[in-house]
């Protein structure tokens, strides 16, 4: 016997120092000379399982619990090889026998514990380890352990201090130090985080998880150099993580390596070529760098390898749309839409790209599938506001943004939307308390359209300072890149607009554009796809190059017109709708010129100069504008004169009464003031039988109107609206039954003033305080008739209502008009001369 104990204790010490394979020589010769040895048979299967013979460990269990049944250390000990092994059913099985025998053993609950973390019972799980610690088990792994089940019920603040205890038992505890990094990344506390992934990587600086962890929370804390440093390390460590090379390539792109941001994402890919992640951040790399094709690819595999992730689908499209591929922005929106229909960010963004490409209705569509996912989100209701506005639909618009404004009075975007709708339909109260409650905010003024600023009748100080924020904005996001001027043996001028259509700047420039001189090269840019219009057309075969720029990119864009060369580019369109600013902010040409499309300054210090005159930008408020001011010697508004002008259908034809004196007034809703509208009244209830001749609109704004002149006294049937006609030549015979145009202030009615004189119809204008309030002041001065310019809204209703009056004089002033077709204003070929002369004088000047 004393022998057999010798043996044991000789057994027991090298089980306790570490060395296992000896004390299995010595149990298994004990067991030799009595196989129903107890204790041999449990410590020679602890010493199996202590060398990770775990099936041959739990084997031995069994044969000591056929030998003595009720055995529960050995149950236990049993149950722990059992979890190692997977088998974690026959552990609680076992387990759970030991536990009916005798409950109170703190290493039996430590077991449940591990039993029940690894069936996912995560509730069980931390009751089994609390109830060892509560039996004085002080070991670091069972508060590791309860940490690690806290961690997964999201309880990361207890998370913590489990691992922290855990820590303090055992100071050099890997495991612990790096678990509880991870509960301190979810609990938010990054900078702790990083000190436990630091004391981690110290005691075990080869670890290639710990230095990924490391270097992941540095780079949540934006410490982009120590990142890469130890995410570096990790994949010297282990190349095949996939995941630590994307985030690699994450920290390399922010410190502006794009070349090594490519190469780790490629080392993602290399080892996971499915890596969605990889793929996408790849992708949207591969567009920066100017590779589109690449990218779109790349972009579409993402989307391909992560369906239903609404992540990868939004970034996809988004930078697909922004590469002009829309096409396939709209095919990842509509597939993300089928197959995670339960995500509103999806069908809002959706919604957002139809808006743009002018599906209004679709848009709508996608929008009512957001907010049919979540009332609550402004944002998408604002989106439905504007599409509907868009749409045409301004009453069902304005409730929209009213319900914004219910839940948050202070929104200015539904401010400015109100706004917005508010002058189309001539809604003058609304507008007015829109405008005003947007002033009170420093930069609110802002939140409204640029070219409704002008209708806003702003204080020149506020209208420039609102346009240089807007321009400022565009210019912070984008990078500028200086260009020295070209020395070409042709001035290469390029024109962008998104109007080369059926639109008031198309028929203004195509003149000017088909007698350019041979020494300039003219280049048109299309921002929007063109339509098959008549004037769209003859602009295309107008231009000596011609490119249809509305699938591309900004940056394919501005990539292409720097490969051109140009020596100036002008922009006729500014903030209008479908402009394209950021190609500008970019710089196209070392000279950008502002022209036409957009009656003011835009603010923006990308832009060098304005094509102007003496009379819409006076020399006092050169101050107001970011640009160099270029004066034109007669009016800066082009003409083309070969417009014809055919004889008028009759006067009922075109809904006129068959007598009386007919007032004109074909500006756009938005452009009417209430001031004006008064004086326009006021004319009507002056000359009797006259009738004020607008051009229709929504419902909505004739209604307004109507009702605004019974409430002045004046019939419904004295106000006849026209329907829009398609066709220049009729709409230029229709308007010669017009006896008197009325100009709009504070903005005037610029091409369509013109128009009207053109087709021999005198024009009342009043001068207003900023350049889109004085175009019908510039036309008038160059055509010779200065004595139609009222300085105040009284001097306009005087001129209006004499002329009215005296039938003789109005005619003397028609066959003055018939003699200023030969002015500058209508000599196109004059026109031409100036603005090419004034090209050369900005080039020469820079």
């Amino acid at each position: 016997m004393a022998i057999r104990q010798e043996i044991l204790n000789t057994a027991l010490a090298a089980l306790s120092s570490g060395r296992p394979g000896a004390a299995e020589t010595e149990l298994r010769a004990l067991l030799s000379a009595n196989s129903q040895d107890v204790d041999a048979r449990y410590f020679y299967a602890r010493s199996l399982a202590a060398q990770g013979q775990l099936e041959r460990a739990v084997g031995e269990f069994q044969r000591l619990l056929t030998i003595r049944s009720g055995h529960v250390r050995a149950m236990i000990d049993m149950g722990i090889a059992l979890i190692y092994l997977g088998n974690h059913q026959g552990a609680l099985a076992v387990l759970e026998r030991a536990k009916g025998i005798d409950s109170q053993p703190a290493e039996l609950h430590f077991a449940l514990g591990l039993c029940h973390l690894g069936l996912g019972a995560l509730t069980e799980a931390e009751a089994g380890f609390r109830m060892a610690i509560a039996r004085h088990m002080r070991i670091p792994e069972v508060y590791d352990h309860l940490g690690a089940t806290l961690f997964r019920l999201q309880r990361y603040p207890e998370a913590v201090e489990c691992f922290r205890q855990a820590i303090a038992l055992n100071p050099r505890f890997v495991a612990a130090l790096g678990n509880l990094g991870d509960a301190l990344m979810r609990a938010g506390d990054v900078t702790a985080a990083i000190g436990a992934y630091r004391d981690a990587a110290a005691l075990q600086p080869d670890d290639a998880l710990i230095q990924a962890a490391l270097g992941t929370a540095l780079l949540m804390a934006n410490d982009l150099a120590g990142a890469a440093i130890s995410l570096e390390r990790a994949l010297l460590l282990d190349r095949e993580l996939a995941d630590v090379a994307v985030n690699l390539g994450t920290a390399l792109r922010r410190l502006d390596q794009p070349d090594q941001a490519a190469a780790a994402y490629s080392r993602a890919l290399a080892v996971r070529p499915t890596h969605a992640e990889a793929l996408l951040e790849l992708g949207l790399l591969t567009a920066e760098r100017g590779d589109p094709e690449q990218a779109a690819m790349l972009l579409l595999a993402a989307r391909d390898q992560r369906p239903q992730d609404a992540q990868v689908a939004l970034k996809a499209a988004e930078k697909l749309d922004a590469l002009g591929r829309r096409s396939q922005a709209l095919n990842v929106y509509e597939q993300a839409a089928q197959s995670i229909p339960a995500n509103a960010d999806i069908h809002d963004a959706h919604g957002l790209l139809l808006h743009r490409l002018g599906r209004y209705g679709d848009a709508l569509v996608c929008y009512a599938r957001a907010l049919g996912l979540d009332a609550s989100r402004r944002a998408t209701q604002l989106n439905r506001g504007h599409a509907l506005e868009s749409q045409g639909s301004v009453p069902e618009a304005i409730r929209c943004f009213h319900d914004v404004l219910g839940a948050a009075p202070q929104d200015l975007h539904a401010l400015a939307g109100l706004a917005s709708c508010a002058f189309r339909i001539c809604d003058w109260d609304l507008a007015a308390t829109m405008v005003a409650r947007l002033l009170e905010t420093p930069t609110g003024i802002d939140q409204l359209h640029p070219f409704l600023r002008f209708a806003a009748d702003l204080e020149p100080v506020v209208l420039a300072d609102s346009c240089r924020r807007t321009a400022r904005a565009i210019a912070d996001r984008t990078h500028e890149t200086p260009l020295a001027p070209y020395a070409h043996d042709k001035l290469r001028v390029a024109y962008l607009s998104p109007d080369f259509r059926q639109h008031p700047v198309a028929y203004a420039i195509a003149g000017l554009i088909e007698r350019h001189d041979p020494r300039i090269e003219s280049i048109g840019v299309s921002l929007v796809a063109p339509d098959d219009s008549e004037i769209a057309v003859r602009l295309r075969s107008s231009f000596d190059e011609f490119i249809d720029g509305g699938s591309m990119s900004d940056g394919e864009i501005v990539e292409l017109l720097r490969r051109r060369e140009i020596d100036i580019a002008v922009d006729l369109a500014g903030f209008t709708s479908g402009a394209r600013p950021a190609v500008f902010a970019a710089r196209i040409a070392p000279v950008q010129v502002n022209y036409l499309g957009f009656a003011g300054s835009t603010g923006a210090r990308f832009m060098d100069f304005m094509i102007a005159d003496e009379v819409v930008v006076p020399a006092a408020d050169e101050p107001l504008y970011a640009e160099q001011i270029v004066r034109l010697p007669h009016s800066y508004l082009p003409f083309d004169r070969e417009r014809t002008v055919g004889k008028p259908a009759g006067r009922v034809d075109a809904g006129l009464p068959a007598a009386g004196f007919v007032f004109c007034a074909f500006s756009n809703g938005y452009k009417i003031a209430r001031e004006v509208f008064e004086v326009w009244m006021t004319l009507l209830k002056e000359v009797p039988d006259s009738v004020l001749w607008l051009r229709g609109g929504a419902l909505a704004m004739e209604g307004n109107l109507i009702r605004a002149a019974g409430d002045l006294g004046v019939a419904a049937d004295r106000l006849v609206f026209s329907p829009f006609v398609a066709r220049m030549d009729e709409y230029l015979a229709r308007l010669q039954w017009a006896d008197l145009f009325l100009d709009t202030v504070p903005y005037n009615a610029h091409t369509t003033a013109a128009e009207a004189l053109w087709a021999g119809v005198p024009v009342i204008t009043c001068r207003g305080r900023s350049f889109a309030g004085r175009v019908g002041a510039s036309l008038l001065t160059a055509a010779g008739l200065p004595e139609l310019i009222g300085d105040d809204l009284d001097g306009y209703r005087n001129r209006a209502l004499n002329l009215a009056r005296s039938p003789a004089t109005l005619g003397e002033l028609r066959e003055r008009l018939r003699d200023a077709k030969s002015t500058a204003v209508f000599d196109t070929a004059r026109y031409v001369r100036d603005f090419e002369s004034a090209l050369f004088g900005v080039w020469r000047r820079a």
